[in-house]
């Protein structure tokens, strides 16, 4: 079994992002199961000499650069997504191992991520993707509803893109395959994965659970920096446990969604999975429902005094 972990990346930013995760990489890497990488450059920026060259000295790199014409969000990120898929399909053997979607924004903390993720992978033989699940849920800042789906940072099969019927390959890969992988039940929510943020970051090191730290809707940038140095400088640990700055209410939210309700903040992202924020999310989802069925009727009874025949 053998797996590959795609990088892809569009601009010089991204590259200087992995070429930072590489490196960290390299200083820690203790994985003994067989695996590649695959780096993915959009048409936008040249493969990068570098970065091919830090992995290596991890394990056997390919480039792939494919033939692009999308470049608005998200049709962008999907087509570039679709046709690494199919790329791997075509190339890589079908041996059970998986290919793991590996954004500028996530951080393996662990040496043995690989091994691990292969561990968790294997015993759920028939799966098309392995990642973090993400509940339907109401996001109160902005209005709309995000429908549940797996994190598009995952662990896919290497026949993904033969297995999905093209139905399933639309806007938002990862929201637009879930009711197909539901559907047949080839999907495991892993606990491997994890959303973080800056100020959890100490904890989600700490713990042992997750193997990849997510910094979603994070500053990058600032994210993959501290997590790298709170990992590599125990002084940074013990700093961050004793010298947590009381910070305003105002500077405490994790992300952009995140609010305050009184004196709790909610975010539908970072929270904690808890009896407490299911019960929350249900009664918001159903006041969202509430919501457009009223709208629905409005709409219905003013067609139909407009159609309706008039004496």
């Amino acid at each position: 079994m053998r797996n590959i972990i795609v990088l892809p990346y569009v601009n010089d930013t991204e590259i200087r992002r992995f070429l930072k995760i590489g490196y960290f990489l390299l200083r820690r890497d203790k994985n003994r199961c067989h695996f590649e990488f695959l780096l993915v450059n959009k048409n936008t920026v040249k493969p990068d000499k570098e970065l091919a060259a830090v992995l290596n000295d991890l394990a056997p790199v390919r480039c792939y650069e494919p033939e692009t014409v999308l470049n608005s969000y998200p049709k962008g990120p999907d087509e570039v997504f679709w046709k690494a898929m199919e790329y791997v399909s075509k190339v890589y053997e079908k041996d059970g191992g998986f290919a793991l979607w590996l954004e500028s924004d996530m951080l393996p903390k662990v040496p043995d991520w690989v091994d691990r993720l292969e561990r968790e992978w294997k015993a759920y033989p028939g799966i098309l993707i392995m990642g973090l699940y993400f509940s339907q849920k109401y996001l109160i800042k902005t209005g709309n509803r995000i429908a549940e789906h797996i994190n598009g940072g995952a662990c896919y099969s290497k026949d993904l893109f033969t297995a999905v019927p093209s139905l399933y390959k639309g806007k938002y890969f990862d929201v637009s395959l879930f009711p197909f992988v539901k559907k047949t039940k080839k999907f495991h929510a892993s606990r491997l994965f994890r959303y973080s943020h800056m100020h959890s970051l100490l904890d989600d090191i700490q713990d042992n659970t997750a193997v990849i730290l997510h910094g979603y809707r994070q500053n990058k940038e600032k994210f993959i920096s501290k997590a790298i140095e709170i990992i590599e400088s125990p002084k940074a640990l013990e700093y961050e446990k004793n010298h947590l700055p009381a910070l305003p209410k105002k500077d405490r939210l994790c992300c952009d969604l995140a609010i305050f309700l009184g004196f709790v903040m909610n975010c539908p992202v970072h929270e904690k999975n808890t009896l407490l924020t299911s019960l929350k999310n249900s009664f918001l989802n159903l006041l969202y429902d509430l919501k457009y069925f009223h709208y629905y009727k409005k709409m219905r009874s003013c067609f139909s005094r407009i159609f309706s025949p008039r004496d």
